[in-house]
């Protein structure tokens, strides 16, 4: 699903940004997140589902189980091996 946000900052914001997947309120008021509301209401159905899709594609490149598997692995093989 597409996402609507307040404002925040770090690494959600990133992963939205990056991912094209959502759209952010650009301050915390609520002010902000009503027009921002209001924006995404405007979208097509074309639109937010291509946002959707996009949120998807991303979590499965960078998040998915077998990702994080494989860092955890590489982090593993790192800390055991022989510093040298």
């Amino acid at each position: 699903f597409p996402v609507t946000i307040n404002h925040v900052q770090g690494e959600v914001a990133q992963i939205i940004a990056e991912a094209g997947s959502g759209l952010l309120a650009k301050d915390g008021t609520g002010q902000s997140l009503a027009e921002t509301i209001l924006r995404f209401a405007e979208l097509s159905p074309a639109q937010r589902d291509k946002m959707g899709k996009a949120g998807r594609i991303w979590i499965g490149r960078h998040r998915s189980r077998s990702v994080i598997a494989g860092l955890m692995h590489q982090e593993l093989l790192r800390a055991l091996s022989p510093a040298g």
